[in-house]
């Protein structure tokens, strides 16, 4: 879809792909659909392949994980393949099925816990609306030295890059890593570190991402040699060298050992990649108007792998049966 944007065809700047606007195709497959066919510049490269009113059927499936802003194209012509319906045939197989081998058994559980920060840092700059979203955009803000940005003069003591709200950004890391009577925080025992060993951290941005990296490195549980922190937002730290962000990350995991590794991210490796090593996400991005994809799109990260395979069955069948259509996982 990228490519093909960028033809002269559909109003780009290269002279290319006039072979794909030239067929007439049987069938037109468009994946991560929520995003390829939502822009004028995406419908006007699906109306030039899938054409109408020239007595050619062209056939049209579009997949989506996460179609919650394209359903309303739709209208009976939606079939749907989820985590639940995934997990409820896993649980039902051997009474409906007894005796065969349950193709089902090797997709991991999807687990989802809350930690309510607010009620452990009382600061009102992080609450919105109506004290139901914890605005972690504000709680990870970063001096930039643009006064405009930062609301107030920069302190002599600070340096652009740093956290605006540094005292609290560490109390966030050491309640992560302290035991808690009403609470199980993830990296208090070598138990629960050993369920996040390889983990994900997604944050609001960049600059967020690199300050994060600096602090925990110098903290006194996650900088003391067990974890590898893993920047990948847009190039990562500057003293690191701007490796491919998967490579930096399987890398990081495959030398890892005993010890855990945490990946930071605003958005690199969400989408259309899978590594199988990570087995939780900690979604430190969100506020008030964070999308529900944008959620989804990380979490499944985790449960993307295995079952991507059984998916590519779902829509096998159903490519020989229904069209036009849009398939949600």
């Amino acid at each position: 879809m990228q490519d093909l944007r960028g033809s002269s065809t559909v109003g780009g700047k290269f002279d290319k792909n006039d072979i794909i606007f030239a067929t007439d195709w049987d069938c037109v497959v468009v994946d991560e659909a929520h995003e390829g066919t939502t822009t004028s510049l995406g419908e006007d490269v699906i109306k030039n392949i899938v054409k109408e009113n020239n007595g050619y059927e062209t056939k049209f499936l579009a997949l989506s994980g996460t179609p919650f802003n394209i359903l309303s194209e739709y209208e009976d012509n939606i079939y749907t393949w989820d985590y639940v319906m995934e997990q409820q045939n896993k649980h039902e197989w051997n009474s409906t099925h007894f005796g065969n081998s349950n193709p089902y058994d090797e997709l991991p559980e999807l687990k989802i816990y809350t930690y309510d920060i607010g009620k452990i840092i009382h600061d009102k700059r992080y609450v919105e609306m109506e004290d139901k979203a914890f605005n972690f955009r504000e709680f990870f803000h970063v001096w930039t030295g643009d006064i405009r940005s930062d609301r107030k003069q920069m302190p002599k003591e600070c340096e652009i890059g740093d956290f605006y709200h540094a005292n609290d950004v560490k109390s966030f890391l050491d309640l992560s890593t302290r035991s808690d009577e009403n609470s199980q925080y993830p990296y208090f025992t070598e138990e629960y570190r050993m369920l996040f060993k390889h983990s994900l951290w997604m944050v609001p941005g960049v600059r967020e991402a690199k300050a994060l990296s600096k602090m925990m490195k110098k903290h006194s549980v996650f900088g003391r040699g067990v974890f590898d922190i893993v920047n990948v937002a847009e190039d990562g730290d500057e003293e690191e060298k701007s490796d491919d962000a998967l490579k930096k990350v399987c890398s990081a995991i495959e030398s890892a050992g005993d010890n855990y590794t945490i990946t930071l991210s605003c958005g690199k490796l969400t989408t259309g990649v899978t590594v199988p090593e990570w087995t939780a996400v900690f979604m430190l991005a969100g506020y008030s108007s964070t999308s529900a994809a944008n959620y989804l799109q990380a979490l499944f990260r985790l449960l993307r792998q295995t079952t991507c395979r059984l998916f590519s069955d779902f829509c096998g069948k159903l490519l020989a049966d229904y069209f036009p259509c849009t398939v949600s996982m």
